[in-house]
């Protein structure tokens, strides 16, 4: 009596889910890492879109204006920005575990605080000065990992 062999044997079925595994793996690390480049690369966008809206600001109105909101810019929309950017989720590593110098935990996102001492100019408060907390949990273009402070004096 001849054996047929007509199909395959368990341990080659086992070698093809295994290799298959491995290749879906790989893909799925390679995956999450170029969403988190892509929300580190806004969120770099997202304020450099703020410092020209805020510079447009303090140009129409002698000031940068108040944070009533304590997160976010008030009068921006839609005169200096269509919509004030809002930092993108998940909050990547190491923003997760940091805390901005005002004490804010980095994963509560974007964060502004309007500084000085306020004036009024045609009608609206205006301070001095900001700082726009934000970080980034790689390295995008020139900008470290890290937390980073966006103040009229640029990007420190």
């Amino acid at each position: 009596m001849q054996k047929s062999s007509k199909g395959f044997t368990l341990i080659e079925l086992l070698v093809v889910v295994a290799i298959i595994a491995l290749l879906a793996s790989v893909i799925m690390v390679s995956v999450y890492s170029a969403r988190a480049k892509a929300r580190d690369a806004r969120r770099a966008g997202d304020m450099t879109q703020m410092l020209t809206a805020l510079e447009s600001f303090n140009t129409s109105n002698r000031g940068y204006p108040a944070a009533t909101n304590v997160k976010e810019p008030d009068n921006m929309t839609p005169n200096f920005v269509a919509k004030v950017p809002v930092d993108p989720v998940p909050t990547d590593p190491p923003c997760d575990t940091l805390t901005y110098p005002n004490g804010q935990p980095a994963s509560s996102g974007y964060y502004y605080v309007a500084s000085g001492t306020p004036s009024t100019y045609n009608g609206i408060t205006v301070y001095p000065d900001y700082v726009y907390y934000f970080c980034l949990g790689s390295k995008v273009g020139s900008i470290p990992a890290g937390t980073h402070m966006l103040t009229s004096k640029g990007l420190q």
